[in-house]
């Protein structure tokens, strides 16, 4: 599998494209479970970009345009707020994410995955959080 980069107002971090698809389902699945409200149309609008990605998938290809989907520190705030409460998630699994879960979320029609160890879940996690700053 590929090596993306996540690129946000001069920071940015080198994922395995396996941890960024794992990331980005878990904050699509987050968004649409969210309150209205609580997620900025902006950043309702880079969820939606997402999931048309993920099912275009190309090793090496993946680009959430944090820079353009989160211009403003309010849709860097929302963001940050998915992305708060899918470390939460994580955590809550224990040592590893039931393959069950992810392959629910993920749904890659070429792969089926295995359970997913939590601790490489959250590193994903903390240095897509870290690129947004806090």
């Amino acid at each position: 599998m590929g090596h993306s980069y996540v690129d946000y107002r001069g920071r940015h971090a080198h994922l395995n494209d396996h941890d960024l698809i794992l990331v980005q389902r878990f904050l699509i699945a987050a968004a649409a479970a969210a309150h209205t409200d609580s997620v900025t149309p902006r950043v309702r609008q880079m969820i939606d970009a997402w999931d048309e990605q993920l099912k275009r998938y190309a090793p090496g290809c993946l680009d959430p345009r944090l820079d353009e989907y989160a211009a403003e520190e309010v849709d860097r705030r929302s963001l940050l707020r998915l992305v708060a409460g899918v470390d939460e998630q994580f955590a809550s699994y224990g040592e590893s994410i039931p393959a069950d879960v992810v392959n629910a979320l993920v749904d890659d029609r070429l792969l089926i995955y295995g359970d997913q160890p939590v601790r490489a879940a959250r590193e994903a996690l903390h240095r897509f959080r870290e690129v947004l700053g806090d």
